[in-house]
């Protein structure tokens, strides 16, 4: 009858229970002897031992642990599980430093080998080389002469003489020459279980190539993409900055002087104006009647009348000799539409009279004639007017001014919470102030109007709504910015799981409402698996999707971490199935 064969399987000290767990999923036979070197301390716990018993029965192992170490046997026990135990010898891990010591007492205790049946199987061979050992136990001290024979009743006979003694030597020698086949026993047996590990390890194992994924070459700008904001103290989730914004209204004012004064329009010319009427008809001219003077360089003056004014008709008389006619007369005041000194005319310089919708009469042709002195009054002065050069020196240092207040009180505000201001987060920011954008300003006296002549000031005034992003001393908004913009692009779909690209942030800015971010997706320059290389993380996520699975399975697998972008493209071992233990399977990076 055929008996399958057993799996000896080391248990190193520096593994654990799924260490060991991991040892068993790639053992192919259904007996499993677990070799338990010293120093395997978690072995020694029974919800190990129960944990490796559970697993056993369910994967229909039959399982033996074998160990030189009592607490390991007890616990194993302990959790039911059949055991073999190596007295008289230590089971030690592979190496040159682990040769079992040699007693330097001749009279040590020295383990004696029971030959195993010719007909034993493999499992009783081992069981009698690791357990079937009988222990001489040592002496006392020096071997002690056997106690005489009783003399015979016969007083005649002499009595015999010891003859025990000379054999001590003999005695206390034969346990030296029998303890040398433990230690050879013990020496071949930690020679097969290395060959036999090296051979698990170089027949099971495989390599797994892979290369990395292609290289992006194109790059996207990205305008305006806005951010959402989390309060301080919520908690992070890597989709959102971490700020409060703060507000402040802030206003600051300047004191300047007009530098220079202005000769202003200060009166208008006026006077009286007598109108002749030689026609038979009387004529109304009603107020607002325009009356135009000509210069002598021929520029026209407009004068208005302040009042209705009826010019009689011409009479005639009969004198006897002569027949005389009298023109009708009348006068009215008038003055010129435009004040200064150019309203001031001649007399006699009146040519045309139009009445407010009406027809124009021409003095020097028609039946009307006027008259008047010359018409003065107009003049200049000196004034002081607040002008648009009197302001713009003063608006630059008030602009700074202006900004830097600003700052100042949303420190403040930041502080009194906690928070910390974060100066490339205001509105309005600078660029905006130096553009004239932002702010509101107040003259005072208004531009155009004059100022006192003895004391010509004016005052400046500047005044802006100003709000500003305060975060976390730890989490400055530059540090935020880069993992939140890059998860944002994600959920847009604008940068795909995996893909060697990633986002470049050029300017952020904040409006009191929301935190726009500009920028482009540019190519990934840092990360090792979009230049050539592959992360070792992205390594053993590769090792993990194949290990133990059959070929289709892996294969599929490996399909998929080329569709998230982790690898280029792949090469499987042309196995039916891949090997169960990680460190069978070695992932090679091929370009």
């Amino acid at each position: 009858m055929t008996t399958e064969s057993a799996a000896v399987v080391p248990v190193l000290p520096e593994e654990n229970a799924a260490d060991v767990l991991e040892k068993l999923r790639g053992v192919e036979t259904r007996q499993v002897q677990l070799l338990v070197t010293e120093g395997a301390v978690a072995m020694r716990r029974v919800e190990v031992a129960e944990k490796i018993r559970a697993f056993a029965l369910k994967a229909g192992i039959a399982l033996t642990v074998i160990s030189s170490d009592p607490r390991v046997i007890d616990a194993a026990r302990q959790a039911g599980l059949e055991t073999l135990t190596v007295q008289h010898a230590r089971v030690l891990p592979p190496g040159p430093d682990n040769r079992p010591p040699r007693s330097a007492s001749p009279y040590a205790t020295r383990p004696v080998a029971v030959p195993p049946r010719p007909d034993a199987s493999d499992d009783e061979v081992l069981r009698a080389a690791l357990e079937g050992d009988v222990a001489v136990p040592p002496p006392a001290g020096p071997a002690a002469p056997p106690r005489p024979e009783a003399a015979p009743r016969r007083p005649e006979a002499a009595p015999r003489r010891p003859e025990a003694a000379p054999r001590r030597p003999e005695a206390a020698s034969q346990p030296r020459r029998r303890a040398w086949p433990i230690y050879a026993l013990s020496a071949l047996l930690v020679l097969l279980l290395a060959a036999i590990g090296a051979v698990l390890f170089l027949s099971g194992r495989v390599t797994v190539a892979v290369s990395p994924p292609a290289r992006a070459t194109t790059s996207a700008p990205f305008t305006g993409l806005p951010v959402p904001l989390l309060a301080p103290g919520a908690s992070v989730t890597g989709t959102a900055v971490i700020a409060e914004p703060i507000v402040s209204t802030v206003a600051v004012t300047s004191t300047g002087t007009v530098a220079e004064g202005t000769l202003t329009p200060a009166g208008s010319a006026e006077g009286p104006v007598t109108i002749l009427n030689s026609g038979g008809q009387a004529i109304l001219l009603p107020a607002g009647t325009e009356f135009v003077a000509i210069q002598p360089d021929g520029q026209e003056v407009p004068f208005i009348s302040v009042a209705d004014v009826l010019v009689p008709s011409a009479t005639t008389s009969d004198q006897g000799a002569q027949i005389v006619t009298t023109r009708g007369q009348a006068q009215v005041s008038v003055t010129a539409r435009s004040p200064g000194s150019a309203s001031n005319v001649e007399a006699n310089t009146i040519r045309r009279i139009t009445p407010p919708g009406g027809a124009t009469f021409n003095v020097s042709a028609g039946s009307l004639l006027v008259q008047h002195p010359p018409l003065t009054g107009g003049s200049e002065e000196l004034v002081y007017i607040v002008k648009e050069s009197d302001v713009q020196p003063l608006l630059a240092p008030a602009l700074e001014q202006l900004d830097a207040e600003a700052r100042r009180q949303l420190s403040g505000l930041a502080r009194a919470r906690g928070l910390s201001l974060d100066p490339s987060a205001i509105n309005p920011r600078r660029s905006d102030l130096e553009q004239l954008q932002g702010f509101t300003q107040f003259v005072d006296p208004p531009l155009g109007a004059p100022v006192d002549t003895l004391n010509p000031r004016f005052t400046l005034t500047l005044q802006a709504s100003y709000s500003a992003l305060a975060t976390p001393e730890e989490q400055p908004l530059n540090a935020q910015l880069g993992p939140v913009v890059t998860e944002q692009l994600r959920q847009a779909g604008l940068i795909q799981p995996g893909e060697c690209r990633a986002p470049v942030i050029t300017d952020w800015r904040w409006d009191g409402q929301t935190l726009f971010v500009d920028g482009s997706i540019d190519p990934d320059t840092v990360s090792p698996r979009c230049q050539g290389g592959i992360e070792p993380a992205v390594l053993e996520i590769v090792r993990e999707a194949v290990r133990g699975k059959p070929y289709t399975e892996a294969d599929a697998a490996l399909r998929d971490l080329v569709a998230q972008g982790l690898i280029g493209d792949y090469s499987l071992p042309d196995v039916a199935r891949m090997p169960g233990f990680g460190w069978q399977i070695a992932v090679e990076i091929v370009k």
